[in-house]
């Protein structure tokens, strides 16, 4: 999965690689887990922060995946970035409870 996400991303079809994302624990059997969403996340990091927000979203609500630390940096950049106070609130409230302080570059 990872490999597939990882070819479609640097392809520049991170919509491609989204959908096989959600597709894959119905259509392929296989859990998505931190790294899949990370592969996906970080394609959509930089020209979709829209989109990103979304995945971020289901990630949180609708799987068992737990950010890491480089996601969470990841997410608050998107947020700064765009100037979403409200994500970015969200996401330092996750890092808070998380205990994963941001970067200092940040």
């Amino acid at each position: 999965l990872h490999s597939l996400l990882g070819v479609y991303c640097s392809a520049g079809l991170a919509a491609h690689a989204e959908e096989i994302l959600m597709l894959s624990s119905s259509e392929f059997a296989v859990e998505p887990d931190a790294e899949a969403f990370t592969i996906v996340l970080g394609a959509l990091e930089a020209t979709e922060p829209e989109k990103y927000r979304q995945l971020w979203s289901t990630m949180l609500t609708s799987t068992a995946v737990r950010p890491t630390p480089e996601m969470l940096e990841s997410a608050l950049r998107v947020a700064i970035a765009s100037e979403d106070a409200r994500f970015a609130q969200s996401v330092l409230e996750l890092m808070f409870e998380l205990r994963t302080p941001p970067a200092e570059s940040l």
